[in-house]
């Protein structure tokens, strides 16, 4: 049995024949701080940041809900974790997950400073709630890419300064 589609659905699906471009981006730079989960490992909050490139080339797979790319852009940047990584160039993906989970998923791969490969997992809550809090907080962690083994724990920000950059990196190609 076929569903009807949701408002969201029918509102995606008349935009992918009102858009006369083909690409969307923005940029986006959140800092905060992390703290290594093991004990030996563990010297406190120590300093997180990451500055990102968000984007698809395919804007009608991103609006179109029939998509496995609805609602998902490619993200590339660098990221850097006191104790793990300095300027570490990442690549993943942005999500949003609007309707059931009511998240901003971030997810991507780095190598640290030894060389070893990590992936950083980390949400947006979104709420109407608190809605200047849903899109400037980031809370997040950073695992072994191979083991899945968390080692950090992050809180991270966008500052409400920066907003008008935010706003003015967007781009429509």
């Amino acid at each position: 049995m076929k569903r009807d589609p949701t408002l969201l659905e029918r509102i995606a699906k008349a935009a992918l024949y009102a858009m006369p471009v083909n690409g969307f981006e923005f940029s986006e730079s959140l800092s905060g701080t992390h703290r290594f989960v093991e004990r030996r490992r563990d010297r406190g909050e120590m300093p997180f940041s990451f500055s990102m490139r968000a984007f698809t080339d395919e804007l009608k797979d991103l609006l179109d809900p029939a998509s496995r790319e609805f609602f998902r852009l490619t993200v590339e940047g660098t990221i850097s974790m006191e104790g793990l990584a300095v300027d570490a160039p990442f690549s993943g993906t942005l999500e949003a997950s609007i309707v059931r989970k009511r998240q901003l998923v971030y997810d991507f791969n780095f190598k640290a400073s030894g060389g070893v490969l990590h992936r950083f997992w980390g949400h947006k809550d979104l709420s109407i709630f608190q809605p200047f809090k849903s899109v400037t907080t980031l809370y997040g962690e950073v695992a072994m890419a191979k083991t899945g083994k968390v080692i950090s724990t992050s809180v991270s920000y966008l500052d409400a300064r920066d907003l008008p950059g935010l706003l003015g990196s967007v781009r429509l190609r």
